[in-house]
């Protein structure tokens, strides 16, 4: 649990009191909550719940919801007894497939390799479900070849190909530019160091 990231809440959805107590000891500045399926457990900062649980002496949150929101970016992460019954929504959250009205999510490169000439591939990746344009700019940043596509969030990096093209002595530059393919926030711009061809 220390290496994770600073979060500000963790919900354990366990029955395990054990289990809250040693989140605790390992995040001792994270308020640390439990998502309620029967009985109410105890000592926890706050309790999440589909249903109304009435008065209670810390914080409900989601009281009366009928679904955890997956737009509700405030929960940072979960510790669970079977890992499968939150694999579809996890899968889907880490592909940024779920569309959130208002939200505005930047594209983030997985991976992001150029290579050495500019005849060769580059290797792409997206955190999140994106889409790609990739150019190949001459000296003065003007393209000349381009291609574009899409790539699917977390999957391994693909091989991406220009088209090819007779270039004229000189120093050239790849351009790439990535935007997430749902709740499309501010695009990420990225160029190679200066590649010689001829």
């Amino acid at each position: 649990l220390q290496s994770l990231p600073p979060l500000a809440r963790l919900v354990v959805a366990t029955s395990d009191p054990s289990v809250y107590a040693t989140a605790k000891a390992a995040l001792p500045t994270t308020p640390v909550g439990a998502l309620v399926t029967s009985t109410i457990p105890t000592g926890v900062d706050f309790l999440v719940a589909a249903q109304s649980l009435g008065a209670q002496s810390v914080p409900v949150y989601l009281d009366g919801a009928t679904t955890l929101s997956p737009c509700d970016f405030t929960i940072s992460g979960a510790l669970v007894d079977d890992p499968s019954v939150l694999k579809a929504a996890v899968v889907a959250l880490q592909r940024g497939a779920t569309i959130c009205p208002g939200v505005a999510v930047p594209a983030v490169a997985s991976t992001l390799e150029f290579p050495t000439a500019p005849s060769q591939p580059l290797l792409l990746g997206c955190a999140h479900d994106c889409l790609y344009l990739v150019t190949l700019d001459d000296a003065n940043g003007k393209p000349v070849v381009a291609t574009r596509g899409s790539l699917r969030g977390g999957f391994a990096p693909v091989a991406v190909t220009v088209p090819q093209a007779k270039l004229k002595p000189g120093t050239y530059r790849f351009d790439v530019r990535l935007v997430s393919q749902v709740n499309p926030g501010p695009v990420l711009q990225q160029t190679s160091p200066p590649l010689s061809a001829g």
